[in-house]
């Protein structure tokens, strides 16, 4: 909703003014994604898209014995920028309070620096909060700007827990699903960039019914355990698809689209609650249909043969799947 049009068009049908939040470096961001106008317009959008698609697109679910409809009410979760004007930066501070028990020398231990007061904090000094280079491991203060991360993580999962909240006042039949880019606690350079840049830390998954994971593709040990792990914690059923890439043409026989199966079905039952695949169909190398002839010079383009085998695969991975979870 943060585009002007977006903003206007809210204004017209909803009749609240979306306030936008700032970028570090001050910037106009993104709406403050807390405010109660984003919060009401968010709802009032989601019930219209419900009852629009109910009964045509929209996916449904046997949930708790009943049949009912599945809505995620942000894509990726993602809040892309506004989390550094001064009231936002106020609800930072609070939180920081909490979290350190209001205890200036602990946060100053945890962080390495020497602040007088809470209220000196500020996140857009880059000097502390170095976003810039928390990735490459160069920030000088790194807890503080995950700690930033976490803040706004979590403000999104309130946030879009109010949302829903009113939402089921007129729809509580609802299940609601979030969706991550990435598995849990992955270390691929995207995914800390996403967790980074649209602060996808676990945690802004809390206020979902089901968690969907667009998973890069069999999980490494650490992520596995910590799947695992969140899973008991929350109680959220976890949903692992996979992005079907073209190297998935490359099952040279029987036995090694077996075992490519037996990976990828085996973790999904295993550490989750459902499996699937996802494509960025618009992207060459990174799904399994077909290219045009057109194309078939281009890197990672697929003839129809390599694709016959890819889409073998997927058709062996969710046999494979029924099989496992019986």
């Amino acid at each position: 909703m943060t585009s002007e049009g977006r903003r206007k068009l809210v204004k017209e049908w909803y009749g609240v003014d979306l306030k936008l939040g700032e970028n570090q470096n001050s910037s106009k961001g993104a709406v403050q994604i807390w405010d109660d106008a984003t919060i009401n317009a968010g709802a009032a959008y989601a019930a219209q898209y419900i009852d629009r698609y109910r009964d045509q697109a929209l996916l449904h679910l046997n949930w708790k014995g009943k049949t009912r409809p599945v809505i995620a009410l942000s894509v990726e979760l993602a809040w892309t920028g506004g989390g550094f004007d001064d009231a936002t930066t106020m609800l930072f501070i609070r939180w920081l309070r909490n979290t350190y028990e209001n205890d200036m020398a602990k946060l100053n231990t945890n962080w390495a620096t020497d602040y007088k007061s809470f209220w000196d904090i500020n996140p857009k000094d880059t000097t502390i909060f170095d976003y810039a280079h928390l990735q490459a491991g160069e920030a000088k203060h790194p807890k503080a700007v995950e700690d930033h991360i976490e803040f706004r993580s979590q403000l999104i999962s309130d946030s879009l827990g109010m949302m829903a909240a009113r939402l089921r006042r007129t729809h509580p039949e609802i299940v609601i699903l979030a969706e991550l880019p990435y598995q849990l606690a992955s270390k691929h350079p995207h995914a800390e960039g996403y967790r980074i840049g649209y602060t996808t830390n676990p945690s802004c998954t809390r206020s979902a019914d089901i968690i969907f994971f667009r998973c890069t593709g069999p999980l490494h040990q650490e992520e596995a355990e910590f799947l695992e792990a969140w899973v008991k914690e929350t109680g959220q059923p976890a949903i692992l698809t996979y992005r079907t890439y073209s190297d998935w043409c490359n099952q040279r026989s029987d036995d090694d689209t077996r075992k490519s199966a037996d990976l990828y079905a085996g973790q999904a039952m295993k550490f989750g609650n459902g499996f699937g695949f996802y494509s960025w169909n618009e992207m060459g190398d990174t799904h399994v249909a077909p290219s045009r002839p057109e194309d078939m010079d281009k890197r990672g383009a697929l003839s129809p043969e390599q694709s016959a085998r890819g889409a073998a695969l997927m058709k062996a991975m969710v046999k494979r799947y029924l099989e496992l979870v019986g």
